[in-house]
């Protein structure tokens, strides 16, 4: 299985996305985590959307993560058919900053239409459960999974590896 992870928007993230495929794949997993281009610059803030999800487009992805800006990048490839993947994972989901940017997440939830786990934590800084719950809730591919917790951080990897293991195991 083809796994591609678009971490968060710092580049501190790639090593706790590779510690989360590891600890969730499986043997027949081909996984890689996207490196941006704008970690080359001074600005790590400073992520190209439209680059990033040209990028994207027409890679060979069966399973597709994504963490904070990747989860945003993942929705918007997907629902732009960018990218066709089998499944969706996302985790921190930032409804919130989506809104301060002028993007339609509910919007991008409906063009969804493969299954989809959001793993949120219940009060994330960056948009709570309820809050992203009430985005998607129209669309019932989505599943979400709440967990306590509110630092956008995600430590708790055997948490998270069961929760995706236990939904990856309901698709097969």
């Amino acid at each position: 299985m083809r796994v591609l992870f678009l971490p968060g928007i710092f580049s501190k993230t790639v090593p706790w996305a590779e510690k989360l495929l590891t600890a969730a794949g499986e043997a027949d997993w081909q996984a890689q985590t996207r490196h941006y281009g704008h970690w080359r610059g001074e600005n790590e803030e400073n992520i190209d959307v439209s680059a990033e999800l040209e990028h994207l487009r027409g890679e060979q992805v069966d399973l597709l993560f994504g963490k904070s800006m990747g989860a945003l990048l993942a929705l918007m490839a997907v629902a732009q058919h960018l990218v066709s993947p089998a499944r969706l994972i996302l985790i921190g989901v930032p409804a919130n900053i989506l809104h301060e940017r002028g993007i339609d997440l509910a919007g991008l939830a409906q063009k969804i239409t493969i299954p989809t786990l959001c793993i949120q934590q219940t009060d994330d800084i960056t948009g709570s459960c309820g809050e992203l719950r009430r985005l998607v809730a129209a669309n019932p591919v989505f599943t979400i999974n709440e967990i306590a917790g509110k630092d956008h951080q995600y430590k708790d990897m055997a948490q998270l590896t069961r929760r995706i293991k236990k939904w990856l195991a309901a698709w097969k």
